[in-house]
């Protein structure tokens, strides 16, 4: 049986935001723990991180989500180096390289993130990372093993380590949950009737679920509904200001904010 997938809009009941649009999916479980399915997007995103077409059309992690995304500047840049004199010229010579292209967004995001690993001198984890992902052409991964002098189990024990290392950077350190969301628009067919029910029951502070299974539309008629409550209030004001009348209680503004299994779904992200 296909498992139904549900967007929710609701109204809030707080001053501060009298909106609040939130787009919540949900898949069936997973076979691994939750945590996992970011890590495995992540080693895919890196395999591909020179090829920036590909992360555009293929990697989650180059969604809108992630948009101004930064590293905390407060954490110090660097190049960690192993004391090995081939692999530190290496090391440098990568640095350099990736300081200077031309780098899309997650591209930027994930470079940022590797230079502020903190320095790891028992399983280099930065050095594995930069030779196993960021060398262009890549090099094959016995080539990286022999490199740096490691036993293969090993080199493939300290990687894990080193990919584990960088997700709970980039989840801990730019905090997803606080990276607002700007939902797409795109052109809606055979709405209306749904559009016009919903919106009157969001302006009377009520919950709106949009139900159905996957592909049927459910975001994009939420993303519609967040788009029009924000320009109906912004029309509203206008007139009022035309009018010189006073100003009705602020309507406020749209809170979009998506669930991802193992990457925003954690209560502290959410209750900031």
């Amino acid at each position: 049986m296909k498992q139904k997938r549900a967007s929710t809009l609701a109204t809030s009941q707080t001053p501060a935001m009298d909106a609040v649009a939130t787009a919540v999916a949900t898949s069936p479980a997973p076979t691994s723990p939750v945590s996992d399915r970011f890590m495995q997007t992540l080693r895919q995103t890196l395999e591909h991180i020179n090829d920036d077409d590909w992360l555009a059309k293929n990697s989650p992690l180059a969604s809108v989500f992630f948009a101004g995304g930064h590293v905390s500047p407060a954490r110090r840049r660097q190049v960690v180096l192993t004391g090995l004199s081939g692999v530190d010229e290496e090391l440098r010579a990568i640095w350099h390289l990736w300081e200077a292209r031309v780098k899309s967004p997650l591209q930027d995001l994930l470079w940022q993130a590797v230079c502020h690993l903190p320095p790891d001198l028992d399983s280099h984890s930065q050095a594995i990372l930069l030779l196993t992902y960021f060398e262009e052409p890549r090099p094959k991964q016995s080539a990286v093993v022999k490199m740096l002098a490691l036993g293969r189990s090993t080199y493939y024990r300290y990687l894990e380590k080193a990919v584990e290392a960088l997700g709970n950077a980039l989840v801990q350190t730019l905090r997803p949950a606080l990276q607002l969301e700007q939902p797409h628009a795109p052109h809606l067919v055979g709405r209306a009737q749904e559009l016009d029910r919903a919106m009157p029951r969001l302006e009377a502070r009520q919950l709106v679920q949009l139900l159905g299974g996957g592909g049927l539309g459910k975001t994009s008629l939420g993303a519609h509904l967040a788009e029009r409550w924000r320009t109906t209030a912004n029309a509203a004001e206008r007139v009022r200001a035309d009018k010189r009348t006073a100003p009705a209680p602020n309507r406020g503004g749209v809170f979009w904010y998506t669930f991802r299994r193992g990457l925003t779904d954690h209560l502290d992200q959410l209750l900031y």
